[in-house]
Formats: structure tokens, C-alpha cells, sequence
């Protein structure tokens, strides 16, 4: 356990570049600018924070290992930043006693400055109920570090391993917000199927193709995560936590646990379209904890019912699995998704059944990414200009080092 470029390539680089302009000012994604308030500030440092998947899954080359990722800003070096936050803490939030709301390991990894380079110092720390022990330290998209008392860990940026349809997602959630709010689209046919953006003969597009993700990644002995072997089972969920100069001070800006709770699933607060919908819940969401998802079960199992038109059994039975927002991992089980998730696993897949009642089962969208078959396992990151902006936040990761 823890202590208590060719010119063809410019060419093609830049053309995506401007793609992912375009979309991402309007496409929210599993978690990528999931709500107003991250959407605004994602071309900005902040999108660093902006927390986009984990996933959890035992190490293809060590059964007895289990490897932990977490990935940040969506479309780095084009949308989003191609540097983490200095002085912010992504973290790592564990609960190895059945209970998903204690967080027995929290593990830290802290920014410094970047260099001239784009590459920055990194701290892991582990803390626990006897107090926090610093893992390791490494400078990102550098060799990977070891950790203290066993393990390895790398950060930086990497090919983004998620692949789905946005739009046709972010237009299907639209439409059908719309309908359950009594106000359909203007601009599409009465009785249309918000579903059809799935269905042939509409050609489906994996926006993650080509994009770039900050990723940090962490592979330890599971014994490492657990109290007993006899309790093999984790719950997981990250957030990142800065001064972002919102007048909220060092706060959480964003969490995540499992893929599309935030998009899909929370009462939209704004369209593809940019309209705004009253109730909307998604800026709150990601200031919540999972403690207090508990309270939102009944609000979710009524967007299920009115906007994707689950039976109420279903949609009590799917609220009651989706909050509170953690991933559960058997550590010892090389199942994917719902168990952990695996790069490859098709989650939006899986989702859109679910939420669907089976009427949608699959966004045609197939993985794109190369993984490797060796840590870091992500992919090599994609030649796109990276974007780094000029940083101005220099106390905050002394602080953070020092744990004030």
C-alpha cells in the first residue's frame, strides 16, 4: 500500500488544426468541456484542467500491476494547452474499503514552469490518513520515473485514446432536450428522431482522430492500492484543483470519473447549438464531490425518463449506477468497462444501449489510436504545433510542493 514535420504533414496538421477550432467551440465530449463555464475557458492556461478521461485496467505485461491514467486538456497543442497547470493538483482520489466516498489514497501530481521546451518538473506525492510521502519526480514527456516503494509513472502529452462521434452525440442530446423541455428545434423537421445522427446514411466522424491529450500515467503492484487482498475492489474519480483568478481561490475546477456523466446524463446546460436551457446543472456538477451526487439520483432519473424515454425502473435503476460518479475497478479482473476501462473499450458504445434502451447501440465510430503494447501504452502523440501560451502562475507550485 502507499504510505499512510514534412510540408504534407504542416499541411495536414493545420487543416485539422482549424477543424478542431471550429468544433470544439460547440461539441462537448465524454468529459472534454463538459459545461459553460470550462468550455469559455479552454483556449486559455485553464484548459490544462479541463479533465478529460480516466481509466483503470491491470497491466497487459504485468498481471500483478494495475495501471491508472488520467488525461487533461482536450486537443492539446491546438484547443487546449500543451502544458499542465503549474502549481494545480491533479488528483487521483482512491477508496479501498467499500465505501466510495472516503478516499483512503489520494494520489498528487504537481507542475512546475515549463521550459523554453514546453517541459515541466512533476511531483508525485501519495497522501493518506498517516500523512503524505512524496513517489517521485520526472520532467514530462521525458523517461519515465520510478516510483518509491515500487511502480513507474510518466506525464505529457500523448495521442488522445478516446474515439466517439461528438456531434452526432452533442446533436441527439440537443434535439432531445429540447422535445422533453416542450420547446423542439426550429430547424428540424417535426417528429424527426434525434437518433438519426447515428443512422445510416449520416457518415460517422471520430473527432478524437489526429488529437492530442495531457496524460499521467501510473502503473504500481495492486497491493499497493489495496487494504487486504481479500477486498480487490477499488473506486476511483479524479479533479484538478487551482487558482484559475475566478475569485473562488485554490478550488476544484473540474472532476470526472466515468465517460459522458457530465455531457449526457446532467441536464444540459447549453447546446451544439449555444442555446441555453434552463435547470441546467453541468458548471455545478463539476464543483461537486461524490458525496453529494447522491442528491441529484432523482434529477437524473427524470432527464432519463423525459429525455431519453427509459422506462422509470430503468432509469431509477441506471441513476442509482451512474452517480455517485466513480469508476469501480476490480483490481484483479482484466474485464473492461463498467469494470475499470481499458484504452480500447468502446464506452459510448455501451452508454448509448444503456441509455437508449437499445434503440441506439453504436456510434459507428471504431479506435483510431495505436497503442503501445509497453508503459505508457497511449499512443505517441500526434505532429500538431503545440500551443503553449505565456504562464504567469509561479507560487503556486512551491505552495502545492509544500502542501499549503
Amino acid at each position: 500500500m502507499f504510505p499512510r514535420m514534412s510540408v504534407s504533414t504542416s499541411i495536414r496538421g493545420a487543416l485539422l488544426a482549424a477543424l478542431l477550432l471550429a468544433a470544439a467551440t460547440i461539441a462537448p465530449a465524454a468529459d472534454h468541456r463538459d459545461g459553460p463555464r470550462i468550455t469559455d475557458l479552454n483556449n486559455t492556461m485553464a484548459g490544462a484542467l479541463d479533465l478529460n478521461d480516466l481509466y483503470l485496467f491491470v497491466s497487459p505485461t504485468n498481471s500483478s500491476n494495475v495501471v491508472l491514467i488520467q488525461t487533461m486538456s482536450p486537443g492539446a497543442g491546438v484547443v487546449g494547452p500543451a502544458v499542465f497547470f503549474p502549481g494545480a493538483l491533479y488528483e487521483l482520489r482512491l477508496s479501498n474499503d467499500g465505501n466510495p466516498f472516503t478516499d483512503e489514497i489520494v494520489v498528487q501530481t504537481i507542475f512546475g514552469q515549463p521550459n523554453a521546451a514546453g517541459q515541466q518538473q512533476y511531483l508525485i506525492r501519495a497522501v493518506t490518513a498517516a500523512g503524505s510521502a512524496n513517489l517521485g519526480t520526472g520532467v514530462t514527456n521525458g523517461h519515465a520515473i520510478a516510483l518509491n516503494g515500487g511502480g513507474k509513472a510518466t506525464a505529457g502529452i500523448f495521442d488522445d485514446p478516446f474515439f466517439f462521434d461528438v456531434n452526432a452525440t452533442a446533436r441527439f442530446n440537443r434535439e432531445a432536450s429540447l422535445a422533453a423541455l416542450g420547446t423542439p428545434a426550429t430547424d428540424v423537421p417535426p417528429g424527426s428522431n434525434p437518433a438519426r445522427h447515428f443512422f445510416r446514411p449520416n457518415f460517422p466522424q471520430n473527432f478524437f482522430g489526429g488529437a492530442n491529450t495531457l496524460a499521467i500515467v501510473i502503473e504500481v503492484p495492486r497491493t499497493r492500492l489495496l487494504a487486504n487482498k481479500n477486498q480487490p475492489t477499488i473506486t476511483a474519480w479524479i479533479r484538478s484543483v487551482a487558482d484559475i483568478g475566478d475569485g473562488r481561490g485554490f478550488a476544484q475546477f473540474d472532476r470526472t470519473a466515468l465517460p459522458s456523466i457530465n455531457t449526457v446524463v446532467t441536464p444540459l446546460t447549453r447546446t451544439i447549438n449555444r442555446e441555453t436551457l434552463p435547470n441546467g446543472l453541468q458548471d455545478q456538477f463539476n464543483l461537486l464531490n461524490p458525496i453529494r451526487d447522491l442528491s441529484l439520483r432523482p434529477v437524473i432519473q427524470n432527464r432519463l425518463e423525459t429525455v431519453y424515454g427509459l422506462p422509470s425502473d430503468k432509469a431509477k435503476s441506471l441513476s442509482e449506477k451512474v452517480l455517485p460518479d466513480v469508476a469501480t475497478f476490480n483490481t484483479t479482473s482484466k474485464a473492461g468497462f463498467l469494470n475499470g476501462r481499458r484504452l480500447p473499450d468502446d464506452v459510448i458504445d455501451i452508454e448509448l444501449n444503456l441509455l437508449t434502451n437499445g434503440a441506439v447501440t453504436s456510434d459507428r465510430v471504431n479506435n483510431d489510436s495505436n497503442f503501445r503494447t509497453t508503459f505508457p501504452y497511449l499512443g505517441v502523440p500526434n505532429p500538431l504545433r503545440s500551443v503553449l501560451g505565456k504562464i504567469k502562475i509561479s507560487s503556486d507550485f512551491q505552495r502545492a510542493v509544500n502542501g499549503n
